[in-house]
């Protein structure tokens, strides 16, 4: 077969097409549609409580700025497939199931819950049940040329010296740590302090590489590991940003004026990929054939160490930032240091108390719209004190095998990072 017949006949199933990655990468799909040869996106959406799919992907994600680049008419070359990833068989008849698989060239399984809070069982339905799921749909796919399942470079928990692109050695059986959890027979606790992980989602990420690896048969399969995602660097268009998911979180009430103390190790690095270059290496691994091997293949999407942010700088140059803008609530820190006692106490002080003041006081006058919007502040102040001291207190040495790999001004990626949070997430 002729690589341009090859490139004619592409039809690429999408799933987690409507998440901040899922977007761009399905812009870049668009952007490109020619040079990749791309026919059409199948692009796979539940309902939401108000739209079947169609209606959701007209209303909620064609309408994205994230799209506004694209030339018009590019929604014709997307085909919604109404599904829902946790239902058998998607809620798919088997005749939705064998004609969809008869088309499908190239796979691309970004969806996932990235809730750090998700009880065990829980994360292991969106992770892992998703994806075991989908690589059974994949087996039925006979044109299928590659399929990428992106995961997270923080399946390995914190360890000194390079990480490798490799499975991580886990001290139990995968397949029946999975059935425990999905039978409720599983000590989350028990299990998060055995293997290291920090919180659900890691760890269940991790128990999913590891099943993907033993179930793919002869499925030609690459693990895409992103580090902590943030802003585009220049696609869709430089600061694009639409989830407070990871860092946005941190700069979003450190901008708003809420977040006043940080435990934190001031030397400490922080791995931050810009979207696009995540959604770069899913589109270039997505397109690129290669021999099926003995082991899994697997990339990492990240910057470097070099490359990687310092967290002692992060609250001067956000201080200097968001307060050009009078508006707001000024931006500070009053601690920045060890998680201890004293971190707790001026955490419910300056934190939680003034909010949630703030929160009650919109209530009172009926603002409930800025009342639901602190209600998130608030809510992201508690996950930054429970869940943030494990990534800003450790650096990660992701070793990358990827040779195209990113120039960025950590300065100037910096500002724009918190002008994409500014203007995209708190508006």
């Amino acid at each position: 077969m002729s690589d341009q017949n090859y490139l004619q006949k592409s039809v690429i199933l999408l799933t987690g097409g409507a998440g901040f990655l899922g977007k761009v990468v399905l812009e870049q799909l668009m952007r490109q549609k020619d040079s990749l040869g791309i026919d059409r996106v199948i692009l796979l959406l539940r309902s939401d409580r108000k739209r079947d799919p169609v209606q959701r992907f007209r209303e909620r994600v064609a309408t994205s700025p994230c799209f506004r680049n694209l030339p018009a008419g590019w929604e014709k070359h997307i085909e919604v497939l109404a599904g829902d990833l946790s239902m058998p068989n998607w809620g798919l008849t088997a005749e939705q199931q064998l004609e969809t698989a008869n088309q499908i060239t190239h796979i691309i399984h970004s969806a996932a819950s990235v809730d750090f809070n998700l009880p065990l069982k829980d994360a292991a339905n969106a992770n892992i049940t998703t994806t075991l799921s989908t690589i059974d749909f994949a087996k039925a796919c006979t044109k299928l040329k590659q399929f990428i399942y992106v995961s997270t470079a923080y399946v390995r928990p914190h360890t000194e010296g390079a990480i490798a692109e490799e499975l991580v050695a886990l001290p139990l059986d995968p397949a029946k740590t999975y059935d425990d959890i999905i039978n409720d027979r599983a000590n989350e606790s028990a299990l998060l302090t055995l293997t290291g992980h920090p919180n659900t989602y890691t760890f269940t990420k991790c128990v999913a590489e590891h099943l993907v690896a033993k179930n793919r048969g002869h499925l030609p399969i690459t693990v895409v590991r992103p580090s902590i995602i943030s802003a585009a660097l220049k696609s869709p268009f430089p600061g694009w940003i639409d989830s407070y998911a990871a860092l946005a979180a941190f700069v979003g009430v450190f901008g708003a004026g809420y977040l006043r103390v940080v435990a934190a190790d001031p030397e400490a690095r922080l791995d931050v990929v810009p979207v696009d270059e995540v959604s770069r290496i899913v589109v270039d691994q997505c397109f690129k054939e290669e021999a099926i091997h003995d082991h899994l293949k697997i990339v990492h999407a990240a910057v470097g160490l070099s490359n990687a942010m310092r967290i002692g700088d992060l609250p001067a140059f956000g201080t200097q930032y968001f307060n050009q803008f009078p508006a707001r609530r000024q931006a500070y820190l009053r601690y920045l240091g060890p998680l201890n006692t004293m971190r707790r106490l001026q955490h419910i002080i300056f934190e939680r108390i003034p909010t949630r003041l703030v929160w009650l006081a919109a209530r009172i006058t009926g603002r409930k719209s800025q009342a639901r919007q602190i209600g998130k502040l608030d809510h992201v102040l508690k996950s930054i004190f429970k869940l943030f001291p494990y990534f800003t207190h450790n650096s990660f040495d992701f070793k990358m095998s990827y040779k195209k790999p990113v120039s960025i001004d950590r300065d100037a990626y910096l500002q724009l990072i918190c002008e994409g949070v500014r203007t995209h997430l708190l508006r």
